[in-house]
C-alpha cells in the first residue's frame, strides 16, 4: 500500500462489498451511514455485531487510488428551481430505486437482444416501467441516481439504455413537462438504440464522437434511421419518433443522420443527445477510459452552444449535481465525505456525510452529521478507483 494512500473505514456487512458486487455494494454500504435520529449520529453497526437478517458486520478499508480536481461550473444558486423536491429520505427510497433499476435493466437487455428477431417493441410493459420510475424519482431522485452511478461496469448496451432513460426522465420532470410528454421522452430514450441490434458486426462505440474503426462509421450513423423504420409501424406518436431520430443531431448541424441544427431539433432530441453522451463518457467500456462524472459534465459544458443546447445542459448539470450521489469528495476544510444528496437549487454544494478516517480521533456524533458542503476541492470517484487494503 502506498504511504500516502487515503484510507477510510466503513462498517458494513460482509456481503455488502465483494469483487463481484463492485461499486453497487459500495453504495449499498454507504446508505447505512444515515442518521439514527434527530442527533444525526451515524447508524453504523459495531464490528462483529449481527445485523438484522443474520449477516455479520465487519470493517473494510477502501483505498481511494485516484483523485481529480473539482470544477467550477459557474452555476449560481437558483432558489425554487427544483420542481420535484425529495419527499422521503434517500435511505427510505433506496430499495424501491434498486428494484426499479433492476427491472429496467432486465427489460432493456431482453428488448435489445430480441429486437432483431421480434421487431415488436413491448410498449405496454415499457410504459408501466416508466411510470414506476417516475414515481421513484418523485419520492427521491437522488436514490435512483445513486443506484445508477453504482452500476457503471455492467453490460454496456442495456446499462447505457437504462441510465440514458433515467436521466432523460429526470430532466423532463425538471423541465416541467406533462406526465404524457415525460413518458414519451422515456420511450424515446429506451428505444433510441434499437437500430444497433440490426448492426451485429458493428462493435459498441464508446460515444458518438468516436466512430468505430475499419469503415464502420457510415453504417453506425444509420442506426437511428434503421430503428425508426422498424418502430414506425408500431409507434404512432410523432414526439417519440422524433426523439429516436434526432438523438445524435447537434445544434450546430454537425450531427447525424440528417444534420439538423438549432430549433429544427426537438426538445426530446436535445435532451437525449446530452444524456446519451454523458453516459457514454462515464461508463466502463473496453474502448475508452471512463471519466469521473464531474469531468464528463465539464467536457459537455465546453461544447454547450456548439454541439449541445445550453439550456438543456444546465438542466442536466443541475439535475445530476456537479458531484453525483456516491462520489467521495474533499471539502476546503480538509474533511472527506460521501455525497448522499444533491439539489438543483445549489448544484455545486452537495449534501455530504463525512467519512471516518484512520487519522482522526474518536469524534462526537456531530462530526458525522449530514451537512451541505460549502466548497468541494477534490473528487475521489468510486467507480474503478478503489481497492482493498
Amino acid at each position: 500500500m502506498k504511504k500516502n494512500a487515503l484510507k477510510h473505514v466503513l462498517t458494513i456487512s460482509k456481503n455488502c462489498i465483494s469483487k463481484k458486487n463492485g461499486t453497487k455494494g459500495v453504495f449499498s454500504a454507504l446508505r447505512f451511514f444515515s442518521p439514527a435520529g434527530s442527533g444525526g449520529s451515524p447508524r453504523a453497526v459495531p464490528e462483529g455485531r449481527p445485523r438484522p437478517g443474520g449477516e455479520q458486520s465487519t470493517t473494510a478499508v477502501i483505498v481511494l487510488k485516484k483523485s481529480f480536481p473539482a470544477q467550477d461550473f459557474r452555476l449560481p444558486p437558483a432558489p425554487g428551481y427544483d420542481k420535484i423536491p425529495p419527499r422521503l429520505p434517500l435511505e427510505k427510497v433506496y430499495f424501491a430505486a434498486s428494484r426499479v433499476f433492476n427491472a429496467l435493466r432486465s427489460f432493456c437487455g431482453d428488448m435489445l437482444r430480441e429486437f432483431n428477431t421480434a421487431r415488436q417493441p413491448p410498449l405496454e410493459r415499457a410504459r408501466a416501467l416508466l411510470d414506476e420510475t417516475a414515481v421513484v424519482l418523485g419520492l427521491n431522485y437522488n436514490a435512483l441516481l445513486g443506484v445508477m452511478m453504482g452500476d457503471l461496469d455492467g453490460e454496456y448496451r442495456p446499462a447505457h439504455c437504462v441510465r440514458t432513460t433515467i436521466l432523460a426522465l429526470l430532466t423532463g420532470l425538471q423541465f416541467g413537462l406533462s406526465p404524457e410528454r415525460v413518458r414519451n421522452l422515456g420511450l424515446s430514450a429506451m428505444f433510441c438504440d434499437v437500430g444497433m441490434a440490426l448492426l451485429p458486426d458493428i462493435s459498441d462505440c464508446p460515444h458518438p464522437l468516436t466512430p468505430p474503426a475499419e469503415g464502420g462509421a457510415d453504417a453506425l450513423r444509420q442506426h437511428p434511421v434503421l430503428g425508426l423504420g422498424c418502430l414506425a409501424h408500431n409507434v404512432r406518436c410523432r414526439e417519440i419518433l422524433r426523439g429516436i431520430a434526432e438523438h445524435h443531431e447537434r445544434v450546430d448541424g454537425t450531427g447525424y443522420p440528417v444534420g439538423l441544427s438549432g430549433e429544427r431539433i426537438s426538445l426530446a432530441g436535445k435532451i437525449l443527445a446530452v444524456a446519451d453522451n454523458y453516459d457514454a463518457l462515464i461508463c466502463v467500456h473496453p474502448h475508452s477510459e471512463p471519466l469521473p462524472p464531474h469531468l464528463a459534465l465539464a467536457r459537455l459544458r465546453c461544447l454547450g452552444g456548439a454541439a449541445f443546447d445550453r439550456d438543456v445542459l444546465e438542466h442536466v448539470i443541475r439535475c445530476l449535481g456537479a458531484y453525483p450521489v456516491g462520489s467521495v469528495v474533499e471539502t476546503d476544510g480538509g474533511r472527506r465525505a460521501v455525497v448522499v444528496g444533491n439539489s438543483p437549487d445549489t448544484p455545486l454544494q452537495p449534501v455530504v456525510r463525512p467519512l471516518r478516517s484512520f487519522s482522526e480521533n474518536a469524534a462526537g456524533p456531530d462530526a458525522f452529521r449530514v451537512q451541505r458542503a460549502e466548497r468541494i476541492t477534490t473528487v475521489f470517484p468510486l467507480s474503478g478507483q478503489w481497492s482493498w487494503a
